[in-house]
C-alpha cells in the first residue's frame, strides 16, 4: 500500500505531498483544488506501465485533440501550466510496503529527419522553428525498470493507437489491478461484465451484501442477456433483482443501488491493488453513508486493497469516523488546498475528535 505519495508539475499541481496513507483514504477539499488530479496520478502509479490512464483521464475530461481523423491525447494538458515545450513534464512518486516507486514524463526533441511514424501529422511542429517532439514516459518500480517514447503530432497530441501499444512490458509483473469509479459511475456493460465474471464465487454475495445496505429485501441479482441491453441508449440494465420474491429490473431500484453495485463491484475487481472513486457518496443518501463505509473497510481488508475515494459532503466524512477504531491506523483523511503543496492528514483519532466537536474539515 502506498504510504506516501508525490506530484510534480501534474495538472495543476505544481508541487503536492501526501503522508501517512493507510488502507482508506479520503480526501476533501474545495472543486478545483486537485482531488481529481490526485486519483488521476494515483492510477497512472499504482499500474504502472502504459499511458492508457492518461488518455482515458482525458477522454473524461473532453480534452482530447479533435483536428485530425483519429483522436489524441493532448500533451500540454497533462503539465503544470499547460505548456508543451521541449524539457518539460510532470512525475508522480511513492513509497509503498517494498519500497519507492516512480513515473516521469518529459518532453523531448526527435531529430527532424526521423521517419514519420504513421502518418503526416506524425511531424510535430506548431510552426518551422520548433523540432519534432516526443513524450518519453519512464516508470521506476522498485528493481524494475520500464520506457515507452510516444511521437508527439503537429497537433500537441498523441495518437490513440501510440497510446495503446505503449505497454512497457518490463513492468507487466509488477502490475497491480486498479479500479476507478468515476463521478458519472461505472457504464452498463462494465457493470454487467463485471458481475458475470462473479456469479458463483465468494464475490457474488460481497455485492449483494453491499446492496443490502440500501435494498434490506434484496435476495440476488441476475444478468438477464444480452438481448435486453442491446441498446446503447440504455444508462442502466442487464441485470434484474429478485426482491421479496418480486423480480425487478435494476433501472427500477434509484441511483443509490446502481451507485453502490458499481463501487461493491469494482472494489471486488481491485483485489490486492487500489480502488479510486471520484465522489463516492454521489447518489446515497446520509443514513447509509456508515453502512457503505463498515462494507469498504470490510471489504478492502478482506481483499488486500487500498482505497482513495473524494467528496465534498460533511455527512460522508463524519459517517467515516463512526467506524474509526482505537489503536488502528487504517483510515486517514487528507484535505487538499489549493497552491498549498502538502494535504493535512488527520488520523483516525483526529478524524473522530474533529466529527465529535463538529469541526469542519472539508
Amino acid at each position: 500500500m502506498l504510504r506516501t505519495l508525490r506530484i510534480t508539475n501534474f495538472r495543476g499541481l505544481r508541487e503536492f505531498e501526501m503522508s501517512g496513507l493507510g488502507r482508506i483514504n479520503l480526501l476533501v477539499g474545495t472543486n478545483n483544488c486537485g482531488k481529481t488530479t490526485v486519483l488521476e496520478a494515483i492510477d497512472l502509479l499504482a499500474g504502472p506501465g502504459t499511458a492508457l490512464p492518461l488518455w482515458q483521464a482525458q477522454m473524461r475530461r473532453g480534452e482530447l485533440v479533435e483536428r485530425s481523423a483519429e483522436r489524441q491525447m493532448a500533451v500540454a494538458h497533462l503539465i503544470h501550466e499547460h505548456r508543451l515545450e521541449e524539457n518539460r513534464g510532470f512525475g508522480v512518486a511513492g513509497d509503498d510496503e517494498l519500497g519507492a516507486i516512480e513515473v516521469k514524463a518529459v518532453v523531448v526533441s526527435r531529430a527532424p529527419s526521423a521517419e514519420p511514424e504513421g502518418n503526416e501529422d506524425d511531424v510535430s511542429v506548431a510552426d518551422e522553428a520548433i523540432a519534432p517532439l516526443s513524450l518519453i514516459l519512464e516508470w521506476n518500480t522498485r528493481s524494475r525498470r520500464g520506457a515507452a517514447r510516444l511521437p508527439i503530432t503537429r497537433w500537441g497530441g498523441i495518437r490513440g493507437s501510440t497510446i495503446s501499444a505503449s505497454r512497457a512490458p518490463e513492468l507487466k509483473e509488477t502490475t497491480r489491478r486498479v479500479s476507478l469509479v468515476t463521478t458519472e459511475g461505472l457504464t452498463r456493460d462494465s457493470i454487467v461484465s463485471m458481475f458475470e465474471s462473479i456469479v458463483l464465487t465468494p464475490s457474488e454475495q460481497t455485492v449483494v451484501e453491499a446492496l443490502r445496505t440500501i435494498e434490506p429485501a434484496l435476495e440476488r441479482i441476475a444478468s438477464v442477456g444480452t438481448q435486453t441491453r442491446s441498446s446503447i441508449l440504455d444508462a442502466r440494465g442487464g441485470l434484474a433483482m429478485m426482491v421479496a420474491g418480486q423480480r425487478i429490473p435494476i433501472g427500477s431500484m434509484g441511483d443509490g443501488i446502481w451507485r453502490l453495485l458499481g463501487i461493491a463491484l469494482a472494489l471486488v475487481h481491485a483485489r490486492g491493488g487500489v480502488l479510486l472513486v471520484d465522489e463516492i457518496d454521489t447518489g446515497l443518501h446520509y443514513s447509509v453513508l456508515v453502512d457503505m463505509w463498515r462494507l469498504v473497510l470490510a471489504t478492502a481488508r478482506s481483499l488486500d486493497v487500498q482505497v482513495f475515494a473524494t467528496t465534498h459532503s460533511r455527512d460522508c466524512y463524519e459517517a467515516l469516523a463512526a467506524v474509526t477504531e482505537d489503536d488502528r491506523h487504517e483510515i486517514s483523511l487528507q484535505r487538499i488546498e489549493r497552491g498549498k503543496p502538502h494535504a493535512i492528514g488527520f488520523s483516525e483519532a483526529e478524524i473522530r475528535q474533529a466529527a465529535e466537536r463538529g469541526l469542519e474539515v472539508r
